[in-house]
């Protein structure tokens, strides 16, 4: 009789760890208050992307996982990389030309390349190449942050990454990506981006000085 209590128990505590576990997936999985009557198709959202990457004005910052923080300033296809405060890339899509900044215990390098182009299928470092040619889902629609954004879902065998989308300017806001810890929990990683319209100014994408700098030229 002991034993079967012991077993009655042990069975309701696994029922309830599993219940808890079950919830946490829905809830770290599931993107609530969503409205879904007005769907997308995938050309739409590639066409609404395209809009964004030609968005001619615009500041953003983020943190990544490791907690440094990176900030892009665009304007008139130009546009000034900085992480952690300090410039790493600077590209003129206008003349083709690009500088990246290295820096060592000794020495400050800037490399200067003629060879800049705006790659397809991307806005300033975040590439939506999955959605044109994994499978594509629209989520829905709301107001998040003061914006009307839509969300959509790729699927690559499993790999699901989510992308939150500025409905007015085609700006991607935030990208969703998951995977699994121990192999049954969901974890979810998210390149949430703080974006403010039409504040950048000449000054803040302006060619960087390089007077102290190591220049080296690529061909």
């Amino acid at each position: 009789m002991k034993a079967k209590k012991i077993l009655l128990i042990i069975i309701c505590i696994l029922i309830i760890i599993i219940a808890i576990w079950a919830i946490r997936e829905f809830i770290v999985c599931h993107d609530f208050g969503l409205n879904k009557s007005n769907p997308m198709s995938k050309e739409e959202v590639l066409n609404l992307l395209k809009k964004g990457s030609e968005y001619p004005n615009y500041y953003c910052t983020y943190t990544d996982d490791s907690n440094f923080k990176y900030e892009i300033y665009v304007k008139d296809n130009t546009y000034s990389f900085n992480l952690d405060g300090e410039l790493k890339m600077w590209e003129n899509y206008n003349t083709n030309e690009s500088i990246m900044i290295f820096k060592t215990k000794d020495n400050s390098i800037a490399g200067i390349s003629n060879n800049a182009h705006k790659e397809e299928y991307s806005q300033i470092h975040l590439s939506y190449t999955p959605i044109t040619t994994d499978e594509y889902k629209y989520l829905g629609e709301k107001e998040q942050d003061g914006r009307q954004v839509i969300y959509i879902e790729t699927n690559d065998n499993g790999f699901i990454e989510k992308y939150v989308i500025d409905k007015e300017t085609g700006l991607i806001v935030n990208k969703i990506n998951y995977y699994k810890r121990f192999l049954i929990f969901t974890v979810k990683s998210e390149s949430k981006r703080d974006i403010k319209l039409d504040v950048v100014t000449d000054e803040n994408v302006a060619r960087p000085d390089l007077s102290s700098y190591t220049v080296v030229e690529s061909e």
